[in-house]
């Protein structure tokens, strides 16, 4: 997921159409989110982690092999790899996230998903750090990394994006083979339903249309996750690329401090925000996330990049962990695949709309990029000051 943006933004120099293309991925997943809430609420969630790693090492492996047979992936084939990547996130976050309210107390929902986000996040840095090292390379001798001379005793040649691929698909055999030796018992007993697809997504509307501001919370509480999407996975590069003008080192590194930030938002948000009403403590971390988006937008320092991802991370988990802790304890484990399906097509319509927006010729021109960002602060804010004035009408 790093690599794929990197490719068409600095390799093969088209950016626009890799921004038209996951514009037309999230359209097409919106339909999938759907079904797949309806999923998640009628089949085995275990089974349905068996079935996404099956899944992605099938096609990624086959993309891989391409690579192989030709001598390079083809552009159309690279964007399958994302889009197929995407349409498993689309799944896999909210069955893990089912299975978290599942097999989990109410009093232990915070430490729960605090505990998912440090995982997450600790996996993230590793796949950063590696990142950095498969897309940029690494010679043997002396390396300034931060101001700090480091001797390296070997040297890795960047890799192929097929390469890549391939231990993708290698990491998808790998999980399989640990998920299928994972036992749980449920804290209390599903009620599936086992109604038409029809009226099962009938279920989750009709639940949030009786609750509009527990509807509009989850809207506005996912803002910072669209900025981070669309920046993780297309403003990134095309910032670093064409603003920062460097390489691949700090574009992977830049992922490497997002989840140092999101790691340290796993170990403290439970404490930090513990007596704070949960809309007012996600407004305050999106209006922090804010202020770096701002000196981003100004600047061309490494530093404040790396600074900027931090915050972002931090962000970002800090208001996933309290707004997924809140709506578990607002919703039913029978309902919340198709509550959290809704709000991610809410999600995936915003993303669509700022990503075919952000193609358009002139955010890809010079150093224009940062009116992206600013556009960004603008409906970050907004969103924030939404929650803070809907907090008196959520329940506490």
């Amino acid at each position: 997921m790093l690599a794929i943006p990197w490719y068409f933004a600095s390799m093969v120099k088209n950016s626009a159409l890799f921004g038209t293309a996951y514009s037309v991925i999230t359209i097409i997943g919106i339909g999938w989110i759907l079904y797949a809430g309806t999923i998640i609420d009628r089949y085995s969630r275990k089974n349905i982690f068996l079935s996404l790693n099956v899944a992605g090492a099938l096609v990624l492996g086959c993309i891989a092999l391409s690579g192989y047979l030709y001598g390079m992936v083809p552009q159309a084939l690279a964007l399958l790899a994302f889009a197929t990547t995407i349409f498993i996130y689309n799944l896999h976050y909210p069955t893990l996230y089912g299975l978290g309210q599942e097999i989990t107390e109410k009093e232990n929902y915070v430490r729960m998903n605090s505990q998912l986000e440090i995982q997450g996040q600790v996996t993230s840095m590793i796949s950063g750090g590696a990142a950095a090292v498969l897309l940029a390379g690494l010679e043997q001798g002396n390396t300034n990394i931060f101001g700090y001379d480091f001797y390296v005793p070997f040297s890795i040649k960047p890799w192929d994006l097929h390469e890549i691929i391939l231990l993708d698909a290698c990491t998808y055999v790998i999980a399989f083979l640990i998920i299928t030796q994972i036992k749980y018992t449920p804290v209390v007993r599903r009620n599936i339903d086992k109604s038409h697809i029809f009226q099962r997504l009938k279920t989750g509307l009709s639940f949030l249309k009786s609750r509009p501001y527990l509807f509009l919370f989850g809207i506005c509480s996912l803002s910072i996750f669209v900025v981070s999407m669309v920046h993780t996975y297309y403003l990134l590069a095309v910032y670093i690329s064409k603003h920062l003008q460097t390489g691949a080192y700090v574009y992977a590194v830049c992922e490497l401090f997002y989840a140092f930030g999101a790691v340290m938002a796993g170990l403290s948000i439970q404490k930090v925000f513990k007596k704070m009403h949960a809309p007012v403590a996600i407004a305050t971390l999106i209006l922090f996330a804010v202020t770096m988006i701002l000196s981003m937008a100004f600047s061309k320092s490494i530093v404040v990049i790396f600074v900027f991802s931090t915050i972002l991370g931090l962000s970002n988990a800090g208001s996933r962990i309290l707004r997924i802790t809140y709506i578990f304890h607002q919703v039913d484990n029978d309902r919340i695949g198709r509550v959290n399906s809704i709000f991610s097509i809410s999600h995936s319509i915003m993303r669509t709309i700022f990503i075919f927006f952000f193609t358009f010729p002139f955010f890809l021109r010079g150093d224009n990029v940062v009116y992206a960002y600013a556009i960004f602060t603008f409906f970050a804010a907004s969103a924030a000051l939404v929650l803070l004035s809907i907090r008196k009408k959520l329940p506490a």
